[in-house]
């Protein structure tokens, strides 16, 4: 016999079916959301999530996994949010600079003593300049939790300028093989160039009360407005964020992938893959391989 929703349960509950037995037939209700706009043709994601997480899985298992994935998500947000700060940065400037070029937010005229600019990004571009660096320092932060969790203390990567070598020579007495000292020269490497730059203007921003200089806007040959961006090292500050940006998201990979290789048991091992011969809808840098098995 069929039951109507509004007749009463046969399980005797007293209720209508409809509020009761019937509720059990109805698949249950959730939420399936976009979480990242990117995709996995993108280097970023593919390489900090999906490369990695993968390489992991040869490795790790059950609540293992779960906890390398727990600590590899503080790293891979940050990251993310580094490189959401940086694009906005970026926006914000080729914004601005469109709009003095068509004139949308500035006026200026011979009569005129001055230049009247309508529109102001410097609050917004310093926030967001800031906090770039500011999410780059938690992400190294997570990586020396997550590496912890994998057998290995790399603090010395990130540590002062006074307390580095010595904190290196523990490292290279606990790890001699020849393979570590290559990886303590890749950080070498990182430390003498881009890194120098970002942890100065890190520990400006958390000490010392950091603060872009202010755009300014001056008339060229032509008497049309042009906009001067704040500089460092005589670099525009895009181009800071773009060299950090990149650098950062190298090295966190890189530290990453290969203490994981130190974890493989034969006859696996992890290749890196030329950038002519990465897949474009998955561009992953490196890959678990067997040994001596050449690259398709």
């Amino acid at each position: 016999m069929e039951i109507g929703r509004n007749d009463p349960c046969p399980c005797g509950s007293g209720k209508k079916y409809k509020k009761c037995c019937l509720l059990n037939k109805l698949p249950k209700k959730g939420v399936l959301r976009l979480v990242y706009k990117n995709r996995t043709n993108n280097p970023f994601m593919a390489r900090m999530l999906f490369q990695i997480l993968h390489i992991k899985d040869y490795i790790y298992r059950d609540e293992e996994r779960n906890e390398f994935d727990k600590k590899h998500t503080i790293v891979f947000q940050n990251l993310f949010e580094a490189k959401i700060a940086k694009e906005n940065c970026q926006h914000l400037i080729k914004e601005h600079s469109e709009k003095i070029k068509n004139n949308q937010i500035c006026k200026y005229s011979k009569e005129d003593p001055v230049i009247r600019i309508n529109e102001t990004i410097d609050n917004e571009l310093n926030m967001m300049f800031k906090d770039f660096f500011i999410r780059g320092r938690i992400a190294f932060d997570g990586l020396i939790k997550l590496t912890g969790f994998m057998g290995y203390n790399i603090s010395f990567a990130f540590s002062k300028k006074e307390k580095y070598l010595e904190k290196r020579k523990k490292f290279l007495n606990q790890h001699s093989d020849d393979k570590y000292q290559k990886f303590c020269e890749m950080i070498d490497g990182n430390r003498k160039t881009w890194y120098s730059t970002f942890i100065k203007i890190r520990d400006d921003v958390e000490h010392n009360g950091f603060k872009l200089p202010e755009i300014q806007h001056v008339l060229d040959k032509d008497d049309c407005v042009k906009p001067i961006y704040p500089t460092i090292n005589f670099q525009r500050i895009e181009n800071v964020l773009e060299i950090c940006w990149t650098n950062l998201f190298h090295l966190c990979e890189d530290i990453i992938v290969f203490l994981l290789s130190t974890k493989l048991k034969d006859p696996l091992t992890i290749i890196s893959i030329p950038e002519n011969k990465r897949n474009l809808s998955n561009p992953v840098k490196y890959k678990v391989t067997i040994k001596n098995l050449p690259i398709n």
